[in-house]
Protein backbone atom coordinates (compact mmCIF):
# COMPACT_ATOMS: atom_id res chain seq x y z
CA UNK A 1 0.00 0.00 0.00
CA UNK A 2 1.58 3.25 -1.20
CA UNK A 3 0.43 6.64 0.06
CA UNK A 4 2.71 9.33 -1.22
CA UNK A 5 2.53 13.00 -2.30
CA UNK A 6 5.38 13.87 -4.63
CA UNK A 7 8.42 12.32 -2.95
CA UNK A 8 6.90 12.57 0.56
CA UNK A 9 5.61 9.32 2.03
CA UNK A 10 2.34 10.05 3.84
CA UNK A 11 1.68 6.73 5.51
CA UNK A 12 4.58 4.89 7.09
CA UNK A 13 2.73 2.56 9.41
CA UNK A 14 -0.04 2.30 11.98
CA UNK A 15 1.25 5.27 14.01
CA UNK A 16 1.03 7.69 11.06
CA UNK A 17 -2.02 6.41 9.23
CA UNK A 18 -3.58 9.18 7.17
CA UNK A 19 -7.22 8.97 6.03
CA UNK A 20 -8.80 10.24 2.82
CA UNK A 21 -11.97 11.49 4.49
CA UNK A 22 -13.98 12.57 1.42
CA UNK A 23 -12.97 9.75 -0.91
CA UNK A 24 -16.56 8.72 -1.65
CA UNK A 25 -18.19 12.18 -1.55
CA UNK A 26 -17.61 13.14 -5.18
CA UNK A 27 -19.31 12.29 -8.45
CA UNK A 28 -17.58 13.29 -11.72
CA UNK A 29 -20.59 15.18 -13.07
CA UNK A 30 -21.35 18.90 -12.98
CA UNK A 31 -24.89 20.19 -13.34
CA UNK A 32 -26.52 23.62 -13.46
CA UNK A 33 -30.08 24.70 -13.97
CA UNK A 34 -32.12 27.82 -14.50
CA UNK A 35 -35.71 28.81 -15.03
CA UNK A 36 -36.76 30.23 -18.40
CA UNK A 37 -38.98 33.28 -18.84
CA UNK A 38 -41.83 30.88 -19.53
CA UNK A 39 -41.34 29.19 -16.17
CA UNK A 40 -39.78 25.97 -17.45
CA UNK A 41 -36.73 24.46 -15.79
CA UNK A 42 -33.67 23.89 -18.03
CA UNK A 43 -30.68 21.82 -16.91
CA UNK A 44 -27.18 21.35 -18.26
CA UNK A 45 -24.97 18.49 -17.18
CA UNK A 46 -21.50 17.44 -18.23
CA UNK A 47 -18.84 15.01 -17.07
CA UNK A 48 -15.84 16.53 -15.29
CA UNK A 49 -12.40 15.02 -14.97
CA UNK A 50 -10.55 17.61 -12.87
CA UNK A 51 -11.19 19.59 -9.72
CA UNK A 52 -11.98 16.67 -7.43
CA UNK A 53 -11.41 17.76 -3.82
CA UNK A 54 -9.19 15.44 -1.79
CA UNK A 55 -9.04 15.93 1.98
CA UNK A 56 -6.35 14.00 3.82
CA UNK A 57 -6.64 13.86 7.57
CA UNK A 58 -4.36 12.72 10.35
CA UNK A 59 -7.08 11.96 12.94
CA UNK A 60 -5.86 9.20 15.20
CA UNK A 61 -2.29 9.56 13.99
CA UNK A 62 0.32 12.24 13.49
CA UNK A 63 2.69 13.76 10.99
CA UNK A 64 6.23 14.71 11.96
CA UNK A 65 7.37 18.32 12.05
CA UNK A 66 9.91 17.53 9.31
CA UNK A 67 7.20 16.17 6.99
CA UNK A 68 4.87 19.06 7.86
CA UNK A 69 7.58 21.57 6.93
CA UNK A 70 8.03 19.70 3.64
CA UNK A 71 4.28 20.02 2.95
CA UNK A 72 4.40 23.75 3.76
CA UNK A 73 7.28 24.20 1.36
CA UNK A 74 5.42 22.32 -1.37
CA UNK A 75 2.29 24.43 -0.79
CA UNK A 76 4.15 27.72 -1.21
CA UNK A 77 5.00 26.90 -4.80
CA UNK A 78 1.99 28.50 -6.51
CA UNK A 79 0.15 26.32 -9.03
CA UNK A 80 2.68 23.50 -8.75
CA UNK A 81 1.31 20.02 -9.31
CA UNK A 82 2.32 16.80 -7.58
CA UNK A 83 1.56 13.12 -8.01
CA UNK A 84 -0.58 11.65 -5.25
CA UNK A 85 -0.32 7.86 -4.99
CA UNK A 86 -3.09 6.41 -2.86
CA UNK A 87 -3.08 2.63 -2.66
CA UNK A 88 -3.66 1.54 -6.28
CA UNK A 89 -4.76 4.97 -7.59
CA UNK A 90 -2.66 7.88 -8.86
CA UNK A 91 -3.76 11.50 -9.24
CA UNK A 92 -2.15 14.75 -10.34
CA UNK A 93 -2.99 17.27 -7.62
CA UNK A 94 -2.31 20.79 -6.41
CA UNK A 95 -2.80 22.34 -3.00
CA UNK A 96 -6.36 23.72 -2.64
CA UNK A 97 -6.11 27.31 -1.44
CA UNK A 98 -9.42 28.37 -3.01
CA UNK A 99 -11.12 28.75 0.40
CA UNK A 100 -8.19 29.92 2.49
CA UNK A 101 -5.42 27.75 3.84
CA UNK A 102 -4.85 24.32 2.35
CA UNK A 103 -3.65 22.89 5.65
CA UNK A 104 -4.60 23.06 9.30
CA UNK A 105 -2.35 21.24 11.78
CA UNK A 106 -2.18 21.33 15.57
CA UNK A 107 0.67 20.11 17.79
CA UNK A 108 -0.02 16.87 19.60
CA UNK A 109 -0.33 17.64 23.35
CA UNK A 110 2.08 20.56 23.25
CA UNK A 111 4.73 18.39 21.61
CA UNK A 112 5.92 20.46 18.65
CA UNK A 113 7.49 17.50 16.84
CA UNK A 114 4.22 15.68 16.05
CA UNK A 115 1.02 17.16 14.62
CA UNK A 116 -2.55 16.14 13.74
CA UNK A 117 -4.59 17.94 11.12
CA UNK A 118 -5.97 18.26 7.62
CA UNK A 119 -4.53 18.78 4.14
CA UNK A 120 -6.71 19.88 1.19
CA UNK A 121 -5.83 19.04 -2.42
CA UNK A 122 -7.53 19.32 -5.83
CA UNK A 123 -7.05 17.06 -8.85
CA UNK A 124 -5.73 18.79 -11.98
Amino acid sequence: MTRQLGSLTLDTGSDTQVEWTNQFNWVPVSMEGTRTLGGNWVEWAMPVSKGRPIILEWKNAWISKTDLLTLQSMATSALSTYTLSWDSETFNVMFDISNGSCMNFTPLWGNYTQFTGTLKLLTV
